[in-house]
């Protein structure tokens, strides 16, 4: 889910298992407390957290209420997101129906309707902007013949008690410092068209106890047998190519990169179910041992 719409497939399967069975969460939970977003979720309604989203479900109610956060400052970017319909390219694509619905200058919803991992559904979503920066996001949805106005009440009631208060990140912020500290963090992505074309994308970073960091971009892009590009970062002795930290931003905690050069990079921090790390949203493969058997592996910091 993005800053107003649901596209990513991961959920997919879980989704239209409540939607078609009613089937109840547990774990009750309402908050995303060093975000500073507090909520309720309805009578007759359990939620549980799953990759970050929050999800609930019911034994009297068809279908499944889906809340997560996003990053998103801008309320006109969000309604032109709404506007452009879900769509992940495989099984799912929802369009707008109808108008958006402008409940206050920082929160606006809408109903959707098309197919969610191929089964005719619709939902009604809401997305909220914090003052304290990103927001929050709320769907209900069901299949299309049990769909009324009563998701859109549970949306909105959900919405109506949503409280914001300043993040506190300062525990996140501590945890991803020790974890990541002298650590590298690699991630590979590749290609092959098999007519000759393909890409491979080699990120490694070593945060290094001291404070800075070593990076290194392999970007190589081949059309036709020809072509790379790779990129090139100032290094100087001793403090490598520049300094690092973990930081807070709206909702999220970040690594932040500044590199010598005055140009700065930065990265959501996240897990996903299995505990991988994820920078924004993809797989980095953590290695910590100086003296791993496998040389590159090794945190290059000295």
């Amino acid at each position: 889910m993005q800053n107003f719409t649901l596209n990513q497939t991961v959920l997919m399967v879980l989704i239209i298992m409540q939607i078609k069975t009613g089937t109840l969460a547990q774990t009750p939970v309402n908050t995303y407390k060093s975000s500073g977003i507090e909520f309720s979720i309805p009578n007759g309604w359990v939620a549980r957290e799953l990759q970050g989203y929050i999800i609930a479900g019911s034994y009297d109610e068809k279908g499944v209420i889906i809340i997560t956060q996003h990053q998103e400052n801008d309320i006109g970017a969000i309604i032109a997101e709404a506007k452009s319909g879900i769509q992940d390219g495989i099984s799912t694509s929802l369009q707008l129906t109808g108008e958006i619905d402008h409940f206050n200058a920082t929160t606006v919803g809408g109903t959707f309707a098309g197919q969610l991992d191929g089964y005719p559904s619709k939902a009604y979503i809401v997305s909220m902007i914090s003052p304290y920066g990103g927001g929050i996001t709320i769907m209900s949805a069901t299949n299309t013949q049990s769909f009324s106005n009563r998701y859109k009440e549970i949306t909105t009631s959900i919405s109506q008690s949503v409280r914001f208060s300043r993040p506190d990140h300062s525990g996140a912020i501590e945890e991803w410092k020790a974890l990541i500290s002298g650590c590298k963090l690699s991630y590979y992505n590749s290609y092959n068209s098999g007519g000759g074309s393909g890409y491979t994308t080699v990120i490694k970073m070593s945060l290094c106890d001291q404070g800075y960091f070593i990076y290194n971009l392999d970007d190589q892009t081949v059309l036709n047998g020809q072509g790379n590009l790779t990129g090139a970062y100032s290094f100087q002795n001793n403090k490598g190519n520049g300094s690092w930290e973990v930081i807070g931003r709206g909702a999220e905690v970040l690594l932040q990169l500044n590199f010598h050069d005055g140009r700065v990079k930065a990265f959501s921090l996240s897990k996903n179910d299995k505990g991988h790390t994820l920078l924004n949203g993809e797989r980095y493969l953590r290695t910590c041992n100086p003296n791993d058997s496998y040389a590159e592996a090794r945190p290059d910091c000295w």
